[in-house]
């Protein structure tokens, strides 16, 4: 999200403010969040741009490249991560924290205490589980946050929480044209996305690419209706991306415009996802997700939320790479 200007953050933060005043419940913030990158300063002035809406409901976050990533300094690293991270061979996982390596982080925030502080961590909202990861620590198999989220997932009662929501960083799908970013993605469909099909994962918001876009419930990089949607919502603040697009029939909705996100919550069968553009106030794009059986069926809609009562309401807020 970061501190810029005019329709990017600036604008951003006020649309959250009319969210909070609406009904919205708290803010879901996964990575990117100040882009301070090691000037204090920075910091302090993002906190006083989401001050008027942070301090009336909570602002839940997760880490990204430029709060944590790292090749140096790792024996500061809050995180306990071995060495200086997570650099696998087929990522692109740089220094791109600027020396924080995720300090700041760790000091200004304090997530629910079930996981790993602010990397990752659970919680319940009404009927929704909640699950934020991090995508800038090892989620192979066998590493530590891998076990972390297999538990998770299998720890949710469904019958509690039937909306299972996984939150993170980098996307394990987009279909922009940057291909050592593409190589992560695979990366992680490689490494993680049989438990989201094992454990019926229903959505799956992703930041790091500066623009917008949603799949269809996808599994494997084919459209499957027992699979995950996936939502990346990076453009909060900012610049947004410019490049071309990789020709993918999961991919249903692709934007670059500065937006942010709305999850609304109907009962325990219906779910809606909304994406509002800054420049108008409009819904550019929705989705409802349908509980009908054992699993959900994805419609879009033309038209949004006339005449719907909205049980709870969730605003996403994230930016990117």
């Amino acid at each position: 999200m970061g501190i810029s200007s005019a329709l990017g953050a600036d604008s951003t933060a006020k649309f959250a403010v009319k969210e909070v005043e609406n009904g919205a419940r708290f803010i879901l913030h996964p990575g990117d969040i100040s882009y301070a990158r090691g000037h204090a300063y920075v910091w302090e002035q993002w906190h006083g741009l989401i001050e008027s809406y942070a301090r009336r409901v909570p602002y839940m976050v997760g880490i990204g490249n430029h709060e944590q990533d790292h090749t140096t300094g790792g024996d500061k690293d809050p995180s306990k991560a071995p060495g200086t991270g997570f650099h696998p061979s087929w990522g692109n996982f740089g220094d791109d924290s600027g020396g924080e390596c995720g300090v700041p982080m760790y000091r200004r925030f304090h997530m629910p205490d079930n996981g790993n502080a602010v990397w990752w961590y659970s919680f319940d909202y009404g009927n929704v589980h909640i699950t934020m990861m991090s995508s800038e620590h090892n989620f192979t198999r066998g590493s530590a946050q891998y076990e972390w989220l297999q538990n998770d997932f299998k720890s949710v009662d469904r019958s509690v929480t039937p909306w299972l929501i996984l939150a993170g960083h980098r996307p394990m799908y987009s279909s922009e044209r940057y291909p050592s970013d593409y190589k992560v993605c695979e990366g992680m469909q490689a490494a993680f996305e049989d438990l989201l099909m094992q454990y019926k994962v229903d959505l799956a918001i992703w930041g790091h690419y500066h623009s917008y876009e949603r799949t269809c419930p996808v599994y494997k990089n084919e459209c499957n209706p027992a699979g995950t949607t996936h939502i990346v919502i990076g453009s909060a603040g900012a610049s947004l991306d410019d490049v071309g697009l990789y020709d993918k029939t999961w991919s249903k909705f692709f934007d670059t415009e500065f937006g942010y996100g709305r999850i609304s919550v109907h009962n325990r069968s219906s779910l809606l996802w909304e994406y509002i553009r800054n420049k108008d106030g409009l819904v550019h794009d929705n989705v409802l997700l349908q509980k009908l059986t054992c699993r959900a069926s994805v419609s879009s809609l033309a038209d949004t939320s006339k005449g719907v009562h909205f049980v709870q309401t969730l605003t996403i807020i994230q930016t990117g790479r």
